[in-house]
C-alpha cells in the first residue's frame, strides 16, 4: 500500500515538475533523494541492513549531487 501512494505521488510530481523545472534537472532530483535516503536508512539500519556512520566523503558526495541539482536546474 505505501509503495502505491509512493509511487503515485512520483507520477504526480513528475507531471508537475518536468515542465517547470525540466526532464535533466528532475532526474537528478530523484537520484538525489534516493542517495539522501540511502544515507538515511544506511545510519538508522533499517531494511535489515547493519547500520553504517555517516562519514566526511558519504555527505561531501551528497553535496556534490545536489549541487549538481542547482547546476542543472539553474545555471543550465
Amino acid at each position: 500500500m505505501i509503495a502505491g501512494v509512493m509511487s503515485a505521488g512520483l507520477i504526480i510530481g513528475s507531471s508537475v515538475l518536468i515542465p517547470r523545472i525540466g526532464l535533466g534537472a528532475f532526474v537528478v532530483l530523484v537520484v538525489t533523494g534516493q542517495i539522501l535516503a540511502g544515507l538515511a536508512f544506511g545510519q538508522i539500519g533499517v531494511f535489515g541492513i547493519v547500520p553504517q556512520q555517516l562519514t566526511f566523503a558519504k555527505i561531501a558526495g551528497a553535496v556534490m549531487m545536489i549541487a549538481g541539482v542547482y547546476f542543472v536546474s539553474i545555471v543550465g
